[in-house]
């Protein structure tokens, strides 16, 4: 079966290049068994996480950087509350993935963020431990907020210490028209097209910005009530720039 280039994300350069990095030197990660370093991404909770997760995996499967061979589960994406039983379930988890091998091998994203506030105690050392062997068997990408608190810089600090190489990524704000053009692949990937999609994009940027919307989510919301507003009538249905103009209409409540 043919594979195909994944679609790169609108607005994440510095990953798309630190991946692109790792890719090019795929035939010695394939033929070593070697994880690449794990990635440190400051990257904001809303902001794409799971597509630039989705993103990695694929274009890792895509040029053999890893095998994909110890699980059904191609990724894993965990959100730590700080806790210790949801840390050991996290653990467990990761652990339980592992079909086909005695560990899980393939892409392991975890927020950590919400362990910064426990840094003296027992969940916060048995994760830091657990790094140290799950990083060499797995890839794994950290993330923390955009601009971390003292408390997840000094826990981001003790990382360091038990995994001393880690690819730190700055995760940027969202240009508007970056997240114009995310709205306008959502809209796409539902099967509609856009007709003058520089002018749809162009609209939609103004749409946004107008409403100081900076996260993934709220270009995620416009794209659906962007689809209501497609014509159907036709056999493939499209949107244009004059149903982003009627839907900014609505949302100021202008009839």
């Amino acid at each position: 079966m043919r594979q195909y280039e994944p679609r790169t994300p609108a607005g994440l350069v510095p990953v798309c290049e630190a991946v692109q990095e790792i890719c090019d030197s795929a035939s010695m990660y394939h033929f070593t068994g070697f994880r690449p370093d794990p990635f440190l991404i400051r990257m904001d909770s809303g902001s794409g996480r799971s597509c630039t997760v989705r993103y990695i995996t694929d274009m890792f499967r895509l040029n053999r950087v890893l095998d994909f061979a110890s699980s059904r589960q191609d990724c894993l994406e965990l959100k730590l509350d700080g806790t210790l039983p949801q840390l050991r379930d996290a653990l467990d988890e990761i652990h339980g993935a592992a079909e086909y091998d005695n560990c899980y091998r393939e892409v392991i994203a975890m927020d950590i963020s919400a362990l910064a506030d426990h840094p003296n105690e027992t969940q916060t050392d048995e994760f830091l431990n657990a790094m140290e062997t799950i990083c060499a068997q797995a890839f794994v990408i950290f993330f923390v907020r955009r601009v971390p608190s003292a408390r997840e810089e000094r826990l981001i600090a003790r990382l360091y210490e038990h995994v001393p190489v880690i690819r730190s990524i700055f995760v940027d704000e969202y240009t508007y028209g970056e997240l114009a053009e995310i709205t306008a692949r959502i809209v796409e990937d539902t099967g509609i097209e856009i007709r003058g999609r520089e002018d749809f994009v162009r609209e939609t940027a103004a749409v946004l910005e107008a409403q100081e919307n900076t996260r993934v989510s709220q270009a995620r919301a416009l794209a659906m009530r962007l689809v209501r507003r497609a014509d159907y009538s036709a056999v493939t249905p499209y949107i244009g720039a004059e149903a982003v103009q009627e839907e900014y209409k609505t949302m100021k409540g202008v009839l």
